[in-house]
């Protein structure tokens, strides 16, 4: 039995797994004895024994890191909508990596894509051209300057497919990320050796339930490297700062950002829900509802951080942070592998949401917490989100224009935009001194 614990007591984390059943909850809940538990920042799934929530238990509980699929559903064999699978599960229309040798053959190669009318040019390490809406980022600040090599996703892996067991799982992964997205492959396999509080944890055998075919395994790459960004970077962190691994030469790790059920001075992400923008994009209280159109907040914004009960909700910045991270890499994850995609999922409709919190809670923050702004807007942090928010917007704009990789992008880019929220960024280019 492992013990975790801060120095003041307020975080705890009992064994690493078990079979009886316990609540789903976001690096932290209430036990069965109302004992709270969780790790500090991230947003990784564990059960009230410190163990991960299987990719099973997660679609129940509603702890999957996707949008639900619930939010667009198809009546089987109609074809009509577009609908999201839940993590490591295959779309209803037919999309994503099809299991049993079922489905068409995916294409190993595709046209380059066109600029989008109206979106300014940006480049990567490889020189490639990006476009993201005007504005999104400024040359000369973290955000504007940040390059990346990027995945091509025509890379043949068609070797890989036909060599494929389910025993070999974890060299397949391995191999096909250090084909189309290595930087996927190190997440990976820092998520699966680094030290720390999930050390010795299988973050790709968690988080792939169909291990029947390579396909099958392919449709779940980016849960996989969403999750495993989440170990490895918790992992890094320890309970005092909030790490960030970036890219293989970057990364980092600041103090300050956890929220205060952690210990930490930032406020419950879920409070964002009482802003006036909230409104526009309807919250959904708990996963699966219906009649609202924010199925995220369902999961991450979940709960009253007053009730003297854990909820997702709870957590502070660092954890909407560490979602904008992995949220990137599953986007990154999907371009790199859309040609095994065949319907449409919700890549692009995850990280916009979380870009969205991130303004929204910076807002916040500043209008009526100014202690905990003070925390988060340190050199050090201003440096992390402005990087972030650029890494973002390079995919954001790799994606533009692609169906396979959105639902509602366009609606949710529209809130994003609001130039009250985009002075929040703008506040933090002012205080770096390149705006």
């Amino acid at each position: 039995m492992l013990r975790y614990a801060t120095l003041i007591g307020l975080v705890m984390v009992l064994g690493c797994g078990g079979d009886e059943e316990t609540d789903a909850v976001f690096l932290g809940g209430t036990s069965s004895e109302g004992e709270v538990i969780g790790f500090p920042g991230g947003g990784v799934p564990v059960n009230a024994e410190g163990g991960t929530v299987s990719p099973e238990d997660q679609a129940e509980s509603g702890t999957d890191n996707r949008l639900p699929a619930s939010e667009e559903t198809d009546p089987v064999g109609t074809g009509d909508s577009e609908t999201e699978p839940a993590e490591g599960q295959e779309s209803t229309t037919g999309g994503g990596a099809t299991s049993e040798g079922g489905g068409e053959e995916p294409t190993e190669t595709e046209e380059p894509r066109e600029p989008v009318e109206g979106m300014e040019e940006g480049g990567s390490e490889e020189g490639g051209e990006t476009f993201a809406p005007s504005g999104t980022t400024v040359i000369g600040c973290y955000d504007g300057d940040y390059e990346e090599t990027v995945p091509t996703g025509t890379e043949s892996i068609a070797a890989e497919l036909a060599a494929y067991s389910p025993a070999g799982l974890n060299d397949f992964v391995y191999s096909v990320l250090d084909k189309r997205y290595p930087l996927g492959s190190f997440l990976v396999e820092g998520g699966m050796t680094s030290d720390g509080p999930f050390a010795g944890q299988d973050c790709i055998g968690q988080f792939v339930s169909n291990t029947s075919s390579g396909e099958a395994v392919i449709g779940a790459l980016a849960t996989v490297v969403h999750e495993c960004g989440h170990f490895y970077d918790i992992n890094l962190g320890g309970f005092f700062e909030s790490a960030y691994v970036i890219r293989e030469d970057l990364t980092f790790s600041c103090p300050g950002g956890a929220g205060e059920v952690n210990g930490g001075p930032t406020f419950a992400r879920s409070l964002i829900k009482n802003d006036k923008y909230s409104a526009l994009w309807t919250p959904c209280e708990n996963f699966g509802d219906q009649n609202c159109q924010d199925s995220y907040a369902g999961v991450y914004l979940s709960g009253d951080p007053f009730d003297g009960q854990f909820d997702s909700g709870d957590q502070g910045f660092d954890s909407v942070l560490e979602e904008v991270t992995q949220y990137v890499n599953s986007l990154a994850t999907d371009y790199a592998f859309d040609d095994f995609i065949s319907g449409s999922i919700s890549a692009r409709d995850g990280i916009l949401t979380f870009l969205w919190y991130t303004t929204r809670y910076l807002k916040m923050a500043r209008e009526e917490y100014p202690s905990a702004y003070t925390s988060i807007t340190t050199p050090c942090w201003r440096e992390v989100i402005l990087t972030v928010w650029g890494r973002a917007w390079l995919y954001l704009g790799l994606t533009e224009g692609n169906p396979k990789l959105g639902l509602k992008d366009d609606l949710i880019l529209d809130l994003v935009l609001e130039p009250e929220l985009l002075e929040e960024i703008d506040r933090l280019r002012e205080m770096e001194g390149c705006l």
